[in-house]
């Protein structure tokens, strides 16, 4: 059976738009969540999952944060990362 061959044109591309993170021990821990909320069209995206105009938010059992920039996201130590295809 043969390989299916792509072109640069046919490449598919993802877009980060959730992670979540644990604290904590495996007997016991937090989770929190950083989701984005799109603020642009899904056609202005960069190549590193960066839009600038778009906003993160912080969510952690009752309490939401909105308002997160990429460069306070990019720091969290993913335990799951949630992609869409674009």
């Amino acid at each position: 059976m043969q390989d299916k061959k792509t072109s640069p044109d046919d490449e598919i591309c993802y877009r980060l738009y959730g992670i979540v993170e644990h604290s904590g021990s495996m007997n016991s821990g937090h989770y929190v969540a950083y989701v984005r909320r799109q603020t642009t069209s899904r056609d202005d995206t960069n190549d590193d999952g960066d839009d600038d105009d778009d906003e993160w938010c912080y969510m952690s059992d009752s309490k939401i944060v909105p308002g997160l920039k990429w460069d306070q996201v990019r720091k969290a130590q993913a335990y799951i990362a949630f992609y869409e295809r674009i």
